[in-house]
């Protein structure tokens, strides 16, 4: 099996630094609000908002994704 390419594995670790935020904001912040000094409407607006950046970066990453791989056949 080959290695993979340095820029795979450098966007590998950042999709699971990225996932394992996300993970941890959904599972820890509406059990331990109280201690992190918010309100329950503020734990919905924090998720809600999060769910709504996300939303919209993924058209962004679907653009930048579709640009570098036309560029890659281009360059073929």
């Amino acid at each position: 099996m080959r290695r993979p390419s340095l820029p795979i594995v450098y966007f590998a670790s950042a999709l699971a630094i990225v996932v394992l935020g996300d993970s941890l904001l959904y599972a820890i912040l509406p059990s331990y609000y109280s201690q992190l000094g918010f309100a329950p409407i503020q734990v919905g607006i924090l998720l809600s908002v999060n769910r709504w950046i996300r939303l919209s970066t993924n058209y962004l990453a679907e653009f930048c994704f579709r640009r570098y791989e036309s560029m890659q056949n281009d360059a073929k």
